[in-house]
């Protein structure tokens, strides 16, 4: 037989070609390829074994969960109550501090309610840190804005010619307590409306807690102010009210000298010293107020506005209660007992 590719002749026997290698057209057939088994599709899953009764009481419990929700769920249209922060507190009422002779009490608005601060006086805790107590009245209302409570007056004090701001404070019906990082000894104190930032009062302290004392004097003492006419005694008043008060009077209070002298009409010339600040203006008294004014020069050092007060005489004993008010707000207020000499 020939080769079906080649043409060349190949043994009966041959299974190839030896030519061309082509298979032998006598060569036997492969066998046949069995047809592919047809793909069975993958069994169902096995049908839940769960019993009924415990689907039922799942979906029970789903219920409920979902009633108590609907039950205690907030009210108010979706907004959240705030809640108030921690400070300040209010404990129960200490023994109100009593304010220190010539302590005027002050009174004030703020967050539309009304308040007054009748005394004062600082300590140390046992931290060593400063601590200032604030006596007044209603401070049991505690104006709530914003979120939290407002303590509706603020301290500062000044120490070394730095000034602290409180951190914290403590509130009663009667009192503020306020907490300070700072260990120093205060040299003044200044209350503050914590809505106006307004200052209420400002307080000279002493070497003791609730002496009020003006500050030492840092400048060369001063001259004698220039004479001026002292201000009229009231008309309507007759000359011999005050013939108890003429001729020559000195007071003192803590490290204050005070000395003066009355003439028949109820005006004369004061003297204040204290420390190495010396400083002396015209007054008149006026015998139907028992009050009294000074004439104060508007050039003076010290930057005072007005020196006013009251007077009360019993058992030879002439007692003076003066306020000074500086042009920048603060007040300075000691009383005085005096004796003739």
């Amino acid at each position: 037989m020939y080769c079906t590719q080649c043409g060349a002749q190949v043994p009966e026997t041959a299974a190839f070609c030896r030519q061309c290698g082509a298979p032998s057209p006598g060569s036997v057939p492969a066998a046949p390829v069995p047809p592919a088994m047809p793909m069975m599709p993958p069994p169902p899953p096995p049908k839940s074994k769960l019993p009924l009764w415990i689907a039922l009481g799942v979906l029970i419990v789903a219920a409920g969960i979902a009633a108590v929700l609907l039950l205690t769920g907030d009210k108010s249209d979706g907004k959240a109550t705030p809640t108030p922060r921690a400070t300040p507190t209010q404990t129960a009422d200490p023994t109100p501090t009593q304010a220190p002779d010539g302590f005027e009490a002050e009174s004030f608005t703020a967050y539309g309610n009304s308040y007054s601060i009748t005394g004062y006086a600082f300590s140390h805790g046992d931290n060593g840190k400063t601590i200032i107590t604030m006596t007044g009245t209603d401070y049991s209302i505690m104006p709530f804005r914003d979120g939290s409570l407002h303590v509706p007056v603020w301290a500062e004090f000044t120490a070394g010619g730095e000034t602290f701001r409180a951190v914290a404070a403590t509130t009663s019906a009667t009192s503020v307590i306020y907490e300070f990082e700072a260990t120093a000894t205060p040299e003044t104190i200044i209350f503050i409306n914590s809505e106006t930032e307004e200052v209420i009062s400002t307080v000279y302290i002493g070497v003791d807690a609730g002496t009020a004392t003006e500050p030492p004097a840092t400048e060369a003492p001063a001259t004698e102010p220039p004479a001026t006419e002292p201000p009229a005694a009231t008309d309507q008043i007759a000359p011999d009210l005050y013939k108890p008060f003429v001729g020559e009077w000195l007071g003192r209070a803590d490290d204050i000298v005070l000395t003066f002298n009355v003439k028949d009409d109820g005006t004369g010339v004061y003297h204040f010293q204290q420390g190495g600040y010396e400083e002396g203006y015209p007054f008149a008294l006026k015998a139907d107020t028992k009050t009294f004014s000074v004439t104060i020069p508007a050039d003076n050092r010290l930057g005072i506005k007005t020196i006013t007060g009251s007077y009360e005489l019993a058992d030879d004993t002439l007692t003076l209660r003066v306020k000074t008010t500086f042009a920048d707000g603060r007040t300075f207020s000691y009383t005085v007992p005096c004796h003739k000499i």
